[in-house]
């Protein structure tokens, strides 16, 4: 077997090197062929590319958040080799729909161990890649604040989440999908390929990555002591039949009241006030050790 692992140094402010050292006497122990990439921040995209091409991996591990896995599989898509996910950012969302292990070390070495692929769905937002979910508004507030902080983490994650949801905003959202249109007033739009949030909350119950559909979702507005009652898991649940509109699709136009922040996999996009949103044919195989749940 050989393997590239592509390590981000700081997704969710862990520090990797004991993670590197145990995958340096894994692979020692059973006579694997691998290599190291390292996220800078800077051209990653086609570092492994180029990377990938002078290796010539079997497969590829990301170690790092939802963002690295992203930059890995926009990087290979249509490649055919196979990626794997160890969830070592703040939130890991994209483990909710792609199970394995229980910790980080267990998805590692059950990952190593199966041939077991699906093919992943791929969203184009205004020629970025999202594999999770994109959104603007309250959430994209919070993952703005978040990025400007040297502190990472769930703790940090959650500080921001309720100053975006005190300072909620409304917007307007003209939506067009697959020829269907619609038009729609709330705190947040979501562009969705999962079911949960990394916290665990869940607003997507139609999600599933490997259906070739995506999720528009608006949400009309989120109140705050219903948060702190509720807590992580159950949110989106008791909120999801108030002032909450989602359609399937495959091609979307939405235009926006006003230019505001898009957040893509847990990482700033930039800002827009048009989002021209489209299921790509170019799929990212994915190593999973078993079946996720499915929706459709």
């Amino acid at each position: 077997m050989k393997v590239l692992y592509v390590v981000n140094p700081i997704s969710g402010g862990k520090d990797k090197s004991y993670f590197v050292n145990n995958i340096n006497d894994y692979c020692y122990t059973y006579g694997i062929d691998y290599d190291f990439f390292y996220t800078t921040g800077k051209n990653d995209i086609e570092n492994i590319r180029e990377k990938t091409r002078l290796f010539s991996p079997e497969r590829i591990f990301s170690i790092g958040g939802d963002g690295t896995f992203r930059l890995i599989c926009s990087a290979v898509k249509g490649m055919g080799i196979p990626v794997a996910y160890i969830p070592l950012g703040s939130a890991n969302g994209l483990m909710e729909d792609m199970p394995s292990g229980d910790s980080p070390w267990e998805c590692f070495e059950m990952l190593m161990a199966t041939y077991y692929t699906r093919n992943l769905d791929v969203i184009n937002i205004n020629g970025i890649d999202c594999l999770h979910v994109a959104d603007v508004g309250v959430n994209a507030q919070l993952v703005k604040a978040y990025d400007k902080d040297k502190s990472r983490g769930i703790l940090t994650y959650a500080k921001y989440l309720f100053g975006a949801v005190r300072a909620q905003e409304r917007y307007r959202f003209d939506i067009t999908v697959d020829g269907e249109h619609f038009r729609k007033k709330g705190c947040m739009l979501a562009i969705a390929n999962g079911t949960k949030y990394g916290t665990g909350m869940s607003f997507n119950p139609k999600g599933n990555p490997f259906d070739d559909h995506f999720e528009i979702i608006v949400i009309g507005h989120i109140n705050l002591a219903t948060l702190i009652r509720a807590g992580w898991s159950s949110f989106y649940d008791q909120v999801k039949y108030e002032d909450y509109f989602s359609i399937s699709g495959k091609n979307a136009i939405i235009g926006i009241s006003r230019e505001t922040t898009l957040q893509v996999d847990g990482e700033v996009g930039g800002r827009f006030d048009t989002l021209n949103v489209s299921m790509l044919s170019e799929k990212v195989p994915v190593l999973l050790c078993r079946p996720p749940k499915s929706s459709r």
